[in-house]
């Protein structure tokens, strides 16, 4: 079944044609005057679901406004599916307004307001001011639905403040999951605030903690015209003491990595349908108590820093109570090798 929602209120008084003649005109007339706006929320698409509206109309014949609970089970908004999603409305010429949201998708929820501002006589992209939480979201489950490739896991909440317009929406979110896993690696929990307009996104005061070690993270990415996966990242990340163990790279290799690392590292990269090319980056990094299998092999200082195309690396630190220094240099393009010594 499909159907929009002016369409459900038309069908709706039409079986109570049982009802006083006056509620019944009140009623037709509110859908008449501004249906189109309804049609703003999109259409609605029931999947063995059911829309129930009750509530009143009041005010002027040329300014109704209608004041009720609506509940929709099994349905579809756009591409977006959902369970159930109950919610106090006010709706009139110039707003429609929901307030106590509760919706639901298998274990994700939806609680909240939200305010769509009908500036058009069309009710074509209204303005829109939101707050909105979300818990329980499966991280995978999202990423997959956004078209994105790469394997993603952990269960979110999502505290948002939406506002501008339902085309072009901003939002800045306070973001925390559980179990975040991403690029190999798996953690304990991951926060941050976000900041989305239009094609830009920021990631600002971010933490990672994962086993009594802390990672401290920004970032930023502007991405393509309708593409999420081509753009530009910059990047900023520091760490005090994260154990080398667990970082799942290392810890398939063979002999075993051991050690802690401190650091900090900034860049800038380009992607382009999923893939990766750094354009700049700078960091130094220390290495602690490093073992490799059981062997105690000592203290490690690394920094890294580019130059136009060119990589450069130097190291110097103690193994087995020898000093090492080494130092090498690779292109960040084409398919020239680089050189290292180590002395």
């Amino acid at each position: 079944v499909s159907m929009k929602l002016s369409d459900y209120f038309i069908l709706r008084n039409t079986l109570a044609a049982v009802t006083p003649a006056g509620p019944l005109l009140g009623q037709f007339l509110f859908v008449q005057t501004y249906g189109n706006a309804v049609n703003a929320i999109h259409t609605l698409k029931l999947t063995n679901g059911s829309v129930s509206i009750d509530g009143s109309v009041v005010g002027a014949l040329d300014d109704p406004e209608f004041r009720g609970q609506v509940a929709v089970a099994s349905a579809q908004v756009r591409e977006f599916q959902f369970d159930r999603f109950a919610a106090e409305v006010v709706v009139n010429k110039r707003e429609a307004q929901a307030k106590n949201i509760a919706a639901a998708r298998g274990r994700s929820t939806v609680a909240g307001s939200t305010t769509l501002m009908l500036r058009d006589s069309d009710g074509s992209n209204p303005g829109v001011a939101a707050q909105l939480t979300f818990r329980n979201v499966d991280i995978a489950e999202v990423a997959k639905e956004a078209g994105v490739t790469e394997p993603l896991a952990g269960t979110g909440t999502v505290t948002a403040q939406i506002s501008g317009t339902l085309e072009q929406p901003e939002a800045t979110m306070q973001v925390d999951v559980q179990n975040p896993a991403a690029l190999g690696e798996k953690m304990d929990r991951l926060r941050a605030s976000v900041h989305y307009a239009g094609d830009f996104v920021q990631v600002r005061d971010g933490i990672v903690n994962d086993a009594g070690s802390e990672l401290r993270f920004n970032g930023s990415y502007r991405h393509g015209a309708q593409n999420w996966r081509s753009g530009d990242l910059t990047f900023e990340a520091s760490t005090n003491s994260l154990p080398l163990a667990r970082l799942e790279l290392l810890a398939e290799q063979t002999p075993k990595v051991a050690g802690t690392l401190s650091g900090r590292v900034t860049g800038a990269a380009t992607m382009d349908r999923g893939g990766f090319a750094l354009r700049l980056a700078e960091g130094s990094a220390n290495l602690r108590q490093i073992v490799v299998g059981a062997q105690a092999v000592g203290d490690m200082a690394v920094t890294a820093q580019t130059r136009g195309t060119d990589l450069t690396v130097s190291a110097n630190g103690t193994a087995k109570e020898s000093k090492i220094e080494a130092s090498g240099a690779w292109k960040l393009e084409g398919d020239s090798p680089g050189s290292a010594r180590v002395k």
